[in-house]
């Protein structure tokens, strides 16, 4: 499916951080794109894996934590090429989870 630029600059903004989240998912309020909305999920569960990931690495165990903090990366790597590419990845486990448990984001 072809996706408009609008909707790719939407799905590529959402993964600027928590700013570019807030900002995405507001302006896919209006007119709701089954395209951004994927992107907006990704990025929510990627936004609290890196949460999880520095709290590990704080209180529980420094390898596990930079592990996790590594891993929360390159899935966000990834996902933002995807955005460019005009695509929506799915990650083993983590996309359905994620839009499993951020329904409220739709």
């Amino acid at each position: 499916m072809k996706h408009s630029q609008h909707e790719k600059v939407l799905a590529i903004t959402s993964y600027l951080w928590f700013i570019g989240l807030i900002i995405a998912f507001f302006l896919n309020k209006d007119n709701k794109s089954k395209f951004v909305t994927a992107h907006i999920k990704n990025m929510f569960g990627l936004v609290i894996l890196w949460l999880i990931a520095i709290s590990v690495n704080a209180y529980i165990h420094i390898i596990i934590g930079e592990f996790l903090f590594l891993f929360s990366i390159a899935l966000w790597l990834l996902s933002v090429f995807n955005a460019f590419r005009g695509k929506v990845i799915i990650f083993p486990f983590f996309t359905e989870k994620f839009d499993e448990w951020f329904k409220f984001l739709d």
